[in-house]
């Protein structure tokens, strides 16, 4: 067991490394010290419904969670209407990682999930340490399902270069498929022989930009190239693995078996264990029982549990300075966000105010002036002219119709005869 470092933040947030967690070493990345009271969003807000929802407003907000009480339907609401305001670039760094401790330390995680999964509706973004906290979390609480899908959410942004992240979504992933079934995957799609028939429609159907996904989890495809790009980032041995457990539970034989044949030495036995409870190949199987008695004891959990130990050791005095400058970064973007709000608020008091007085004096002039300009009054209102339409838009008649079989009558002049 190593000692434990505490980091305190300016912003009220307590970050602790410790690494004696059983599975990975990695306990309580970042965990919050708030002071948390009795808050009531909708009360204490002070909004009109119209009204646009500042930064500092929604600072104060995310500050004042309590995690004892239900409020993430409302913390939603807010940040949609916050995404859709004038603001939505402004957010502050700090509230995310406050938010994401919030629905953690509620045990909200599906409402987590959501809000991850439409990062671009709630303005809510992973990174290496909000990353590596939520996959410790769901780690340690055996939660491999919602494991997977951060692992997923953290392929889909593609900027996160960390080591220690991929061997911890590398172990939610391989966890995940041992446990796995075919019901959990809500969006899987269903094989069917009917061809789609194909219907002219007269418009197309609206885009709604601010339409938020509310189906849980994730496809079996994503899952799969989350596996695949994993394997890219670590070394031979793991990279190996990873790929048969992908190959196989994409249903792709051929290439799992020729991966089995060509590195049977670095694979483990409870990753083919695995590879045999999801095939239902009989070729795969049997080169599955040929290859079992060949491979060492050590398992690819254990390899796991070995491997991010070290890492750990790395990376914890690099997620340390990284909390130590965003913490300088954060009290001097709240500080600069407070001078400029005070500056904006002085300018429009000052802007009031002048039309405020020159309203004074246009009544006072009026008042003074109206005997003295009376017959200059009466002539603009004589010269306002009224401009009426030259043309009628009103109801359009119906054009008379006309019978081709009409005969006109004949006119014939009468003469005179006398």
């Amino acid at each position: 067991m190593y000692r434990s470092k505490l980091l305190t933040l300016n912003s009220g947030i307590t970050f602790f490394f410790n690494r004696n967690y059983l599975s990975n070493n990695f306990k309580d990345v970042i965990s919050k010290n708030i002071k948390k009271a009795s808050f009531s969003v909708t009360e204490n807000l002070n909004l009109k419904p119209n009204s646009d929802l500042t930064a500092i407003n929604l600072d104060s907000i995310v500050k004042s969670l309590n995690p004892n009480e239900e409020q993430h339907i409302d913390l939603q609401s807010l940040l949609l209407k916050f995404r859709m305001g004038k603001e939505a670039t402004k957010m502050f760094e700090s509230n995310q990682y406050i938010i994401i401790d919030y629905f953690l330390e509620s045990d909200n995680v599906k409402e987590l999930l959501l809000i991850l999964k439409n990062k671009r509706h709630f303005g809510i973004f992973l990174d290496e340490i909000t990353g590596s906290y939520i996959l410790d979390r769901l780690l340690k609480k055996s939660d491999y399902i919602s494991a997977t899908q951060i692992a997923v959410e953290i392929m889909l942004q593609d900027e996160i270069n960390s080591n220690f992240l991929n061997l911890l979504s590398i172990q939610s992933c391989f966890n995940y498929l041992k446990q796995y079934s075919p019901e959990e995957i809500t969006q899987e799609k269903e094989e069917n022989d009917v061809t789609e028939k194909k219907v002219r429609v007269k418009f197309l159907q609206c885009y709604e930009p601010h339409k938020v996904d509310y189906t849980p989890g994730y496809s079996k495809e994503l899952i799969i190239k989350t596996m695949q790009k994993l394997s890219r980032k670590v070394s031979s041995e793991i990279a190996l693995n990873v790929n048969v457990l992908a190959t196989v539970f994409n249903n792709d034989f051929e290439e799992a078996i020729r991966l089995i044949k060509s590195g049977s030495t670095k694979l483990h036995k409870d990753v083919l264990n695995v590879c045999l409870t999801l095939s239902k190949n009989d070729d795969l199987n049997t080169n599955i029982n040929e290859v079992l008695p060949m491979i060492n004891d050590a398992t690819f959990q254990e390899k796991l549990n070995l491997l991010i130990n070290e890492e750990v050791k790395e990376t914890e005095q690099q997620l340390t300075q990284q909390l130590n400058q965003k913490n300088d970064l954060w009290a001097t973007a709240y500080q600069n966000r407070l001078s400029e709000e005070e500056r904006l608020r002085k300018q429009l008091d000052c802007i009031n105010n002048s039309k405020q007085t020159l309203e004074k004096i246009e009544d006072e002039k009026q008042k003074l002036w109206f005997f003295d300009l009376e017959e200059k009054i009466d002539l603009e209102i004589h010269q306002k002219k009224v401009t009426y339409p030259k043309r009628w838009f009103g109801k359009k008649k119906k054009p008379r119709s006309i019978d081709d079989s009409y005969i006109p009558p004949e006119i014939i002049k009468k003469s005179n005869a006398h």
